[in-house]
């Protein structure tokens, strides 16, 4: 009898961490966060397995974080650490030395996908720019966490045409989350 040989699919593994801060957790579904990560991801890299980790947190912690990190005192509405891809330092004083801002590599056991990195999301600052209502504000996370996920797989901002290339992506993939669910 010949042998026959068995062709396998192999399904990409996407992991999302969640980490939300305790006022917020009451608020927000990990199944949905989940979800809409894991349909950006899809988009993006297509195929790849990989995993990122979502912070859900609060003005302060993310005012800090943007401040050691990008030089500016202030609260945003979404940072994000790539373990490949190094932001751009915005602030008026001198950055931290070059080892502290540039990417670092971690060894991963084998089999372990790809870390991509990690968004960090302030809830407060989501619903302040979010209409009134439950689904303006869902609708303002899923927006957070496509943007953030983009930045972690290269795209920026900066220059015009790089903002019009990540805004037309971030509005093709929101486009596309009409089935996610809410949360």
């Amino acid at each position: 009898m010949p042998h026959e040989e068995r062709i396998v699919d192999v399904v990409p593994t996407r992991r999302v961490d969640i980490k939300i801060w305790d006022p917020y957790k009451s608020r927000l579904s990990r199944v949905w966060l989940r979800r809409v990560a894991k349909c950006v991801l899809q988009k993006v890299l297509p195929g790849e397995s990989c995993q990122i980790s979502l912070v859900i947190a609060d003005d302060d912690t993310v005012r800090e974080l943007n401040h050691r990190y990008r030089g500016l005192d202030e609260v945003t509405d979404v940072l994000s650490f790539s373990t490949s891809h190094q932001g751009h330092w915005e602030g008026e004083e001198e950055p931290p030395t070059e080892v502290d801002l540039d990417p670092v590599s971690f060894p991963l056991p084998p089999g372990e996908p790809l870390h991509l990195g990690e968004v960090v999301i302030s809830y407060p600052q989501a619903g302040r720019q979010s209409g009134s209502g439950t689904l303006d504000l869902e609708n303002e996370l899923a927006m957070l966490v496509v943007h953030g996920v983009l930045h972690l797989v290269g795209l920026d901002h900066v220059e015009p045409e790089e903002e019009a290339h990540m805004m037309g992506k971030q509005r093709e993939i929101l486009s596309g989350l009409a089935g996610v669910g809410g949360k």
